[in-house]
């Protein structure tokens, strides 16, 4: 994996070409290149473009703090913030969940918060929404119908200007994993054929 401005994404490039080599040898070897104690609970990070090392163009990073909890973790003060239009937004957005099944939201953000209705197209019920975004762009919502059972979990990321959402679609438990894009309305967006069923 390799860590962006929008979070953990996989790695794409040549297998090995950040693992750490000694000698010239072919044998990799993987360092814990800051120790600490178990019990030390806040971590500062730092990220360099991979471009910008290579080819010693600048010092643009990005710099975040994790901080353990609970057996999880939370990233938290990135030097690059949302962006204002991001905070506090009040949109409507259309797409599909998995191949073809159209979608409608109407979301309200408020910082951390995110909650909203959904709407399938084919259906008609409204059911709810409600989730968090941190500071990242990174968006874990869930569905609920009625407004007390959890029937999904949207897991994603908000574009630049919160325009975009796009993500995995998955049960409470996890399983029935299927991917998802949302497009505010009035967004352009690629020509798809399983959009055209009155979508947008």
């Amino acid at each position: 994996m390799e860590l962006t401005q929008s979070g953990f994404v996989p790695f794409s490039g040549t297998p090995g070409v950040f693992d750490i080599r000694f000698n010239r040898s072919p044998t990799v070897e993987y360092w814990d290149l800051f120790p600490a104690s178990p019990d030390q609970k806040e971590f500062l990070f730092e990220v360099f473009s991979c471009s910008n090392v290579m080819q010693s163009k600048g010092t643009s990073k990005l710099s975040f703090r994790i901080i353990r909890k609970d057996g999880d973790f939370t990233v938290i003060n990135a030097s690059r913030g949302p962006e204002q239009s991001c905070l506090t937004f009040n949109r409507h957005f259309a797409g599909t969940v998995g191949a073809n099944v159209g979608v409608k939201l109407q979301l309200t953000r408020r910082d951390a918060t995110v909650s909203g209705t959904e709407q399938y197209l084919r259906i008609g019920t409204t059911l709810w929404l409600q989730g968090t975004v941190d500071s990242l762009g990174n968006v874990v919502m869930e569905e609920r119908y009625p407004k007390d059972v959890v029937t999904g979990i949207f897991k994603g990321t908000f574009s630049s200007g919160c325009r975009v959402i796009s993500g995995l679609f998955s049960k409470p438990d996890g399983s029935r994993l299927q991917p998802f894009e949302f497009r505010e309305l009035g967004t352009p967006h690629p020509p798809a054929d399983d959009l055209r069923d009155g979508i947008h």
